[in-house]
């Protein structure tokens, strides 16, 4: 027979310093990624591909006000996974439309700037 096991320890919640820190990295990295790449004179995204941007940005809003508000009660290191993959999500959208967005590239840079303002980690204890 094998001994029993102890309980599992709820993981600590991280500090709330590191994830205002990584808000700020996250925001401030999708910045310098805006400044680096180049823009594009011409329009060579045209169509439907041109709003593709438009998914992850609101999948990093489903994550922050529907499904991370149920899990701040539970452990927070799920939350605070769920905090990341929101930001990813956002900052992926910024890129995107970096990328293909073209003309629309300012419009998509202010939609995941707003997309990451929303997780500002006010909630974070």
């Amino acid at each position: 027979m094998s001994a029993p096991s102890d309980p599992p320890h709820p993981q600590p919640s991280p500090p709330a310093g590191t994830w205002w820190i990584i808000w700020g990295a996250i925001g401030c990295g999708l910045i310098a990624i805006s400044v680096v790449i180049p823009r594009s004179i011409e329009d060579e995204f045209a169509g439907a591909i041109r709003y593709l941007p438009l998914l992850p940005l609101a999948a990093s809003a489903v994550v922050r006000w529907v499904i991370l508000p149920r899990t701040l009660e539970a452990p927070a290191a799920r939350a605070f996974v769920l905090f990341v993959a929101g930001l990813a999500l956002a900052e992926g959208s910024g890129i995107m439309g970096i990328v293909l967005g073209g003309p629309l590239r300012d419009a998509y840079l202010t939609l995941a700037l707003l997309g990451l303002a929303q997780f500002a980690p006010f909630f974070a204890r």
